[in-house]
């Protein structure tokens, strides 16, 4: 997966609606780096917000509510939207590529869950990815 555009409002150290084109760069590898507080975590907790709707961090565990960030006023409805492709043949997708595939995959596992005995369905677990919750 190669992250191409990341928008983010109301999200985490982000008030503003802050757009991060990764498509710009001119290399594969890059670096993010910036002052305590500046928003260097942020990016990675909204691409993995984007994708499975909590933030990446697993010492320090945030969901929903408690991204929204705090510069924000309150009737600012916060979001986050990922743009990727798959950095093979470049196939670009969106929120509701992501939306397809967990429909397909939740059916498939409820399936498992009720024939082979499978102890959970796991894209319950990653919850709506490419809902409009998660956006």
């Amino acid at each position: 997966m190669k992250p191409l555009i990341l928008t983010m409002r109301a999200f985490g150290s982000y008030n503003k609606e802050t757009t991060v084109d990764f498509s710009r760069l001119s290399q594969n590898l890059f670096l993010v780096t910036g002052d305590t507080g500046a928003g260097k975590t942020t990016v990675f907790d909204a691409i993995v917000f984007a994708l499975y709707g909590e933030a990446s961090s697993v010492a320090n565990r945030k969901e929903g509510i408690v991204l929204q960030s705090q510069y924000a006023a309150l009737d600012v409805t916060p979001f986050v939207r990922l743009t990727f492709s798959d950095g093979e043949n470049g196939e670009i997708y969106s929120p509701t590529y992501l939306k397809t595939i967990h429909a397909q995959l939740s059916a498939i596992f409820n399936h498992a869950v009720r024939f082979y005995h499978l102890p959970g369905n796991p894209a319950q677990k990653a919850r709506t990815m490419g809902s409009e919750e998660h956006k």
